[in-house]
């Protein structure tokens, strides 16, 4: 499996763009601000992914959604798309559609809808599950917003596993996941573990100290310094690893 760091970076940071990762150039896990801008570096394009998985509705893991939808509207790309997120995201995007473009009574009123032929829109619960092209998604509760649905995920890829955290904070549902995947990708933008909405990194060497056989990478992450945990790992915009399950 392999997997690129689009955006590395919180929303406060001003050298890394928002998160977005990207699995084997075809399956998309959030799409904050500069995601699209990290596809064109890698000579890729939204036309590469057929699947967008959404952990929640803030803007630093959703801004570039709005860009992509666009794109395909004034493109008029026809190619499939199946987009995952939680609970609420129709609503969501019809809400933005009506503060920022014109009115609509549904999704399918909006402007630039009509030329998104090929676009599932899949709304998940928490410890729900799908299967999109052979690739199984499962979810779980993510705590981090009280106004907004948050999920974290894991997939099962085609045999190939790998867990996503999403923003939440170190709680009993998320340890009780790691044993599903041996790859995490941990969103962890401050060091000491003292929000009830975001992970530490404290937690995240708590959680990988007994738990060797697996790797965690670390994103929507601030800027301090590597752990000493050799089974934590902290990429950067732009960095392609493989990992086999």
């Amino acid at each position: 499996m392999k997997i690129t760091f689009l955006g590395t970076g919180k929303f406060s940071s001003a050298t890394r763009r928002c998160s977005a990762t990207l699995l084997n150039d075809q399956i998309l896990v959030d799409i904050g601000y500069g995601a699209i801008t990290g596809l064109w570096e890698k000579n890729l394009n939204t036309e590469n992914i057929n699947t967008l998985i959404l952990t929640h509705f803030h803007d630093d893991h959703i801004g570039d959604l709005w860009w992509m939808l666009s794109r395909r509207g004034a493109r008029e790309e026809v190619h499939p798309l199946t987009i995952i997120a939680p609970t609420g995201f129709g609503k969501y995007v019809l809400g933005y559609y009506r503060t920022c473009i014109g009115p609509a009574e549904t999704l399918q009123d909006m402007a630039f809808y009509n030329n998104m032929k090929g676009i599932k829109i899949i709304e998940m619960t928490e410890f729900d599950s799908c299967n999109v092209g052979g690739v199984r998604v499962s979810s779980f509760p993510a705590v981090h917003s009280k106004k907004h649905h948050c999920l974290g995920y894991v997939l099962d890829i085609y045999g190939d596993k790998i867990g996503f955290s999403g923003d939440t904070y170190c709680n009993r549902v998320l340890e009780e996941q790691i044993p599903s995947a041996p790859v995490w990708v941990i969103n962890c933008p401050i060091e000491k573990n003292d929000s009830d909405r975001h992970m530490g990194l404290i937690d995240v060497q708590r959680i990988a100290t007994p738990n060797m056989n697996k790797k965690f990478y670390i994103t929507h992450r601030g800027e301090y310094h590597a752990p000493t945990n050799p089974n934590i790992f902290l990429p950067n915009d732009g960095d392609e690893v493989e990992v086999n399950n």
